[in-house]
């Protein structure tokens, strides 16, 4: 488990309050297996339960200037720390222009293209098969800091980085629980009899048609009106 890594312990103790929150009773929130703490942890992929965890890093007066969505690994976690201690950092070197500085270094984050390296169960197998999954993970988190940089914690809802509000995320090392929590209600009996990794397809059949219906949402422009233009037709024309 990631917060169980003593490095990652030791860093948040040295640099960082931390505190947690409650999320029964929010509506955008997931839902997951009910496991008992004596169960072992599922295999997971950075990212998934984007609705059911979010790490977020905000400035004394409460306004974030850092976030994750769904799991990371110790070795991704402290990475991703150590970047918002050197943002953090930066915008006190430059208190008048910190929420462009945020916003930019966001942007940079998306543009330079992640390569996080989530050092799951899986494997470099099973790790570059979901690879794309993953790198649109990470610069979602950037993009919603790039979109809100410095947004106060009050205005946050677990929306923002999630997948569309609330959804279910579960994943078991050994038997599967037959309980759920969360306000995403049980799944059905045929997930319950599914292994991880056919979850994990699912899951991943879930993200596609997710994406599908976000691009037929996109306004239609002049240009996906516009035909290509043949060969031939560039050729009579020059």
């Amino acid at each position: 488990m990631t917060l169980s890594d003593t490095s990652v312990q030791k860093l948040l103790k040295d640099k960082f309050v931390t505190a947690w929150v409650n999320t029964e009773g929010d509506t955008e929130a997931g839902g997951s297996f009910a496991h008992s703490p004596s169960d072992g942890p599922g295999s997971c992929i950075r990212g998934n339960g984007r609705a059911n965890l979010q790490i977020l890093t905000l400035t004394p007066d409460g306004r974030i200037f850092h976030a994750l969505a769904g799991f990371v690994s110790s070795t991704d976690l402290k990475a991703e720390l150590t970047w918002a201690l050197e943002t953090l950092a930066m915008m006190k070197k430059t208190p008048t222009l910190e929420r462009e500085m945020v916003a930019e270094r966001a942007r940079d984050y998306v543009s330079d293209g992640p390569q996080p390296t989530s050092d799951t169960k899986f494997g470099a197998q099973h790790q570059s098969i979901f690879q794309e999954h993953i790198e649109r993970g990470v610069t979602r988190d950037a993009r919603f800091l790039a979109k809100h940089p410095l947004l106060a914690i009050a205005d946050f809802r677990t929306s923002m980085l999630g997948s569309g509000g609330a959804q279910f995320f579960g994943s078991a090392s050994g038997s599967k629980p037959g309980e759920t929590i969360g306000n995403v209600g049980s799944p059905t009996r045929e997930m319950l009899d599914m292994t991880p990794d056919e979850l994990r397809e699912l899951a991943e059949r879930n993200n596609r048609k997710a994406e599908h219906a976000k691009r037929l949402r996109r306004p239609r422009t002049a240009a996906d009106d516009t035909p290509p233009r043949s060969e031939e037709t560039r050729a009579s024309r020059d």
